[in-house]
């Protein structure tokens, strides 16, 4: 809860707390993964929008950004859906600071990644780091596979227009059911940014710029 609310200096209380132990109350562990999402803290705060968190989390906390998700999402998969339900949120510099600095592939189900992307300047920026990694495609022609599919006449494989749509079936619907109709009340970042400065100085300060 203090992940998803944004409540750094509660997750710095127990992030220094327990820093040395090797026996963490599940309930405070940053690396304990939901029972039915599959999702640690790190991706909670991807899933959130909330970039000052996760920059948190990595530089000073050290969590895991690598993991998955129950329904096979990646942090960045997590960021870009997330910002389909709030798109006034910083999904984009999560995005970016996912990829250059927590070095999460985003060639992993590119695909699928670029069909959940709506906002112009993620879509530009994936797009982007594909095409600097030799893949060069574009979110309208995935779009359009998918919606175009080119059917094989005997006993072949599926043809990529079907398996784009297949794929995207699949993806977007484990998507939902893994969470729900949840419109959580995200607390505002600069409310808390206030809060969380006056108590802890430089040392969280760091993390807003």
């Amino acid at each position: 809860m203090a992940v998803q609310y944004g409540h750094i200096n509660v997750v710095t209380i127990i992030n220094e707390y327990f820093r040395n132990s090797s026996n963490i109350p599940f309930e405070v562990d940053l690396e304990q993964q939901d029972e039915s999402t599959g999702e640690n803290a790190a991706l909670i705060a991807c899933r959130h929008g909330n970039y000052t968190m996760v920059k948190f989390l990595h530089q000073k906390c050290g969590a895991n950004f690598m993991i998955r998700n129950k329904v096979g999402e990646s942090a960045i998969q997590i960021a870009t859906a997330g910002s389909r339900l709030h798109p006034h949120l910083q999904y984009l510099q999560i995005i970016v600071y996912l990829v250059d600095v927590a070095g999460i592939d985003i060639k992993y189900n590119y695909e699928e990644t670029l069909l959940l992307a709506e906002d112009k300047e993620i879509i530009e920026f994936i797009e982007k780091k594909l095409k600097i990694l030799g893949i060069n495609t574009k979110k309208i022609e995935i779009e359009k596979a998918a919606s175009e599919p080119e059917r094989n006449n005997g006993d072949g494989p599926i043809e990529q227009g079907e398996q784009f749509e297949s794929r995207r079936f699949n993806f977007m619907t484990m998507y939902a059911v893994s969470c729900g109709d949840k419109d959580d009340s995200l607390v505002s970042s600069i409310s808390d940014n206030h809060s969380m400065n006056s108590l802890f100085g430089s040392t969280i300060s760091e993390f807003h710029k």
